[in-house]
């Protein structure tokens, strides 16, 4: 059974067949672990890409889920949402191809160097690529609903894009988010109105998880974490300022974050929806002053030792035909057991 989607413009032609693609190594799970990522390369481009496996008949997610995300991914056309290249179904395996993130995800990113959080500019340079895609789903009357740091990707170029669109909605959906550590609740938490501001208090998570090189109250249970929220301690950055540590953080005593993004993220996190600005005006904000006289091209840069997987590394590789070689590769990147999620 085979069938085809097609996205125009594309670099890569789609291509309904498994033959039209290499698949070198695995590099990767994403769908909660139920489908596997793999390195692979568009024959008759000679394009590298992605390639998401799932196997449709172990899946716990359901087949609607999953042709939403990928109508979401077709249906935007942004340089910060994750595109979609093409997909297709082999048996009862269905792939999904999509652009090669050089380094992974944030999540990646983190897990491999920065254990306790990515600097500063790094950040201010990441979120303003991500706010500029919230900002062109909203004016598309989209709500994201599960943005996280595994949720955003870096290219080899530093572009950042977005994946994660399953769950998003149309905006005036009422409903709760499913997963309580990004999960901003109102006054009230009853029903949430998506015309309004609020669920940007999930960037501010974002923020912190970025910062701090993990998600806030992470470790704590879900009606922990709504009780904590509900009691009005918000996620905060980590840095000199704050007093509260445990014994192991003695980096965040040695550092210090701007005024800026302590007042950037404490917006974002604010409980009273009036407070929070919108995307579109949290581009304008101080916190992204430092960003105006350099471009996303020196993310790479800041982002050193850590290595990304390069195009130019991939075609070495294979022309020496070893498979192995390119696993290689990705561990001298550090960049193994990735957590893309798309």
């Amino acid at each position: 059974m085979a069938g085809k989607i097609e996205v125009k413009g594309s670099h890569v032609k789609s291509s309904a067949s498994p033959k039209e693609y290499e698949v070198y190594v695995q590099m990767g799970l994403a769908c909660n672990g139920c489908a596997y990522i793999y390195v692979g390369k568009h024959i008759p481009s000679g394009s590298f890409v992605a390639i998401r496996k799932v196997n449709l008949e172990n899946c716990p997610v359901k087949f609607d889920d999953l042709a939403h995300e990928i109508a979401m991914h077709r249906l935007f056309n942004s340089p910060h949402i994750l595109e979609c290249f093409s997909t297709f179904l082999s048996e009862d395996t269905l792939w999904v191809v999509m652009p090669l993130q050089g380094y992974g995800s944030c999540m990646d990113i983190m897990q491999a160097r920065f254990q306790f959080g990515l600097p500063e500019l790094a950040i201010a340079l990441i979120l303003k690529q991500v706010l500029e895609a919230l900002v062109y789903l909203h004016e598309c009357g989209i709500i994201h609903r599960s943005l996280r740091a595994s949720h955003i990707l870096v290219s080899e170029t530093g572009q950042v894009v977005i994946s994660g669109l399953r769950n998003c909605y149309l905006l005036e959906r009422f409903g709760l988010v499913e997963n309580k550590c990004w999960h901003f609740p109102t006054n009230s938490d009853k029903a949430i109105n998506y015309y309004s501001p609020e669920l940007l208090g999930s960037l501010g998570v974002v923020a912190c998880e970025l910062a701090n090189g993990h998600t806030p109250f992470a470790n704590l249970k879900s009606y922990e974490i709504l009780y904590e929220k509900l009691e009005g301690n918000r996620p905060r950055l980590l840095d000199s300022s704050n007093t509260s540590f445990s014994n192991d953080s003695e980096v965040y005593h040695s550092r210090t974050f701007s005024t800026d993004f302590h007042e950037f993220a404490e917006k974002c996190c604010s409980y009273s929806p009036d407070e929070r600005p919108t995307a579109k005006e949290l581009l304008n904000h101080r916190f992204f002053n430092q960003t105006k006289q350099i471009s996303f091209g020196q993310l790479p840069k800041m982002l050193e030792p850590l290595t990304p997987l390069t195009s130019s590394v991939l075609e070495n590789h294979t022309e020496m035909g070893a498979v192995s070689s390119v696993t290689d590769q990705l561990a001298s990147a550090t960049l193994t057991d990735l957590q893309w999620e798309f």
